[in-house]
């Protein structure tokens, strides 16, 4: 097992239907029911799939109540207002921002984990979702979001969740959601994680593969290196310590959008 994040020149061997080039997340980006997406190659080019079992489905950004039926069937899209979607995960450029669609899986009981897939540990986990680590990867890639291969510093990002509540969106940071079940550092019994920036440290490949994918395993509580994302917080080696905060989460199976935004993007505004 190789401990470092998929490359951006990883990304662009494993997208190949002609449509992003190394000039920017906004150049040369084709719509295409293909799997796949560009390196720039002509026309005919030899293609090289993400990955066995995917094929051409259609893609919408996600919204709070919509979970496609294929989500590990993608296409690449390009929405008029630039943003692009890629199987459940929406990119944002100009927000700096990734989204994708969750919902409560966890409201009692120890988690490790704040977002798993449906092929994770949904057990130990407060939200889970549809979406693809592989896809939420490439997202992050695009917009520069992951550490590149070979460099140690995560970047650090915003977690937060949005939901609907009476007709009104309602949007909070993911540390409100998960209380200590004891003593941390400097945080109590009972209260919520303290802010602060989560790290995006990309996973690791097995054989090639992001294990990330293949272990369901998104935003870890815990430390777990085949994560996306992780947790930097005191108290992360406890697999005890952790708890959904049911003062604010809402009905297991409620909808929920994921936020990933680039830490002090919105500050910059």
């Amino acid at each position: 097992m190789k401990a470092f994040a998929l490359s951006q020149s990883l990304l662009f061997a494993c997208l190949c239907t002609g449509g992003f080039a190394d000039r920017g997340v906004e150049s040369s980006l084709v719509e295409s029911s293909s799997p796949h997406i560009g390196t720039g190659g002509a026309p005919g080019s030899e293609k090289t799939p993400l990955a066995a079992g995917t094929g051409p489905a259609a893609a919408t950004a996600p919204e709070l109540n919509s979970v496609p039926a294929d989500p590990s069937a993608p296409r690449i899209q390009k929405l008029g207002d630039g943003r692009i979607v890629v199987g459940l995960v929406t990119v944002d450029p100009e927000r700096r921002q990734i989204s994708f669609p969750a919902k409560v899986n966890q409201r009692s009981g120890l988690v490790e984990y704040a977002v798993v897939t449906s092929k994770g540990k949904v057990h130990e986990s407060v939200f889970v979702t549809e979406a693809a680590p592989t896809h939420i990867h490439m997202a992050a890639l695009l917009l520069k979001l992951a550490p590149l291969e070979g460099l140690a510093e995560p970047v650090k990002l915003a977690v937060e969740v949005e939901w609907q509540l009476d007709g009104s969106a309602r949007r909070e940071s993911l540390d409100r959601f998960i209380v200590h079940t004891k003593d941390a550092g400097a945080s109590r019994a009972g209260s919520t994680l303290p802010r602060e920036a989560w790290h995006y440290a990309g996973s690791v490949l097995n054989d090639g593969v992001l294990v990330a994918e293949a272990e369901g395993s998104v935003i870890a509580l815990i430390t777990d290196e085949a994560a996306l994302i992780q947790n930097p917080r005191a108290g992360r080696v406890d697999d005890e310590l952790h708890a959904p905060n049911p003062a604010l989460l809402l009905e297991q199976g409620c909808a929920v959008v994921v936020h990933l935004v680039q830490a002090g993007a919105r500050e910059a505004k």
